[in-house]
């Protein structure tokens, strides 16, 4: 998540897998699948140019099971277009090996994540 947050894209091109499948709940223009390691880096890359680099995602909580599966309850900040966005979600990642094959985003307000984005 801080490299993520903080754009640190060789760090994230060593975690991500080369097929790994991201997807962003809405109705918004980021939603959806994002299938592959550069569409992955791509949704990130485009979701920091959005927020003027002001996104910030500091995981609050992490629960694991020991088999490749983490969740982790986030609080995510930015701003976009004059606007504040200041949201608690949750996001569930699947690894294989020492690479993230798979990432599910939860949004505890999806209108509010909608309405930001949009």
């Amino acid at each position: 998540m801080e490299a993520f947050s903080s754009g640190d894209n060789a760090t994230l091109q060593q975690l991500y897998a080369r097929d790994c499948v991201a997807h962003l709940p809405g109705n918004h223009p980021l939603a959806g699948e994002h299938k592959g390691h550069d569409a992955v880096a791509d949704t990130a890359r485009r979701m920091r140019e959005e927020t003027n680099g002001t996104m910030r995602i500091e995981p609050q909580q992490l629960f694991h099971d020991g088999r490749g599966h983490v969740i982790a309850l986030r609080r995510m900040t930015a701003e976009r277009k004059g606007r504040r966005h200041d949201a608690v979600g949750a996001v569930h990642f699947t690894i294989i090996g020492d690479r993230i094959a798979a990432i599910e985003v939860y949004e505890q307000d999806l209108d509010q994540a909608n309405q930001f984005w949009s």
